[in-house]
């Protein structure tokens, strides 16, 4: 999966046995070079998220009172950028969709979970990560200050809007 480092996973998991199988069947993933983490509460693995550049992480969807979804989400605003995948005891449709609106890259089942299904999820997470720009600076932009004033104050209040970009002379209007 990625030969020349190990690949730095964390699971959080409020249930031993699942995260010990996760980690049996990372063992048997031939040359996944996998590391396994293991945070046990929704706090302990919010702490471990900051505290490392993980690879990937593996969430369960129900961590006592909180859920998965509550820890990609809080993880996100604390500028953590490594993928998730979702794991869930009882999966849904609407456990999905919250999933894939909070930005998850994967979602399974743990009754349908086995090595080989496992090795394409993390190998298809880990792999449509975006490349990291080798050097940041902004887009050019036109937009009236009167405009991104007002486009600001619509997303803030969550006021439904339509924003219509131009490209001209290959630079971005928006």
């Amino acid at each position: 999966m990625k030969p020349e480092s190990a690949t730095q996973v964390l699971m959080i998991d409020d249930d031993e046995n699942d995260a010990m199988l996760v980690r049996h069947m990372l063992g048997k993933i031939p040359e996944s070079g996998c590391q396994f983490h293991w945070a046990k509460s929704y706090e302990q693995g919010l702490q471990k998220l900051g505290e490392a550049a993980w690879d990937l992480c593996l969430v369960d969807y129900r961590l006592g009172v909180h859920t998965g979804v509550e820890i990609v989400t809080e993880s996100r605003t604390r500028g953590v950028s490594c993928p998730f995948l979702l794991l869930t005891g009882a999966g849904s449709r609407t456990i999905d969709l919250q999933a894939m609106r909070a930005g998850v890259a994967g979602y399974m089942e743990k009754s349908r979970l086995c090595p080989v299904e496992l090795e394409r999820a993390i190998r298809y997470a880990i792999g449509a990560r975006p490349a990291q720009p080798q050097s940041v600076s902004p887009a050019p932009s036109r937009v009236a200050p009167e405009a991104a004033a007002l486009l600001t104050a619509n997303f803030a209040a969550k006021t439904p809007f339509v924003v219509i970009g131009l490209m001209l002379d290959r630079e971005s209007a928006l």
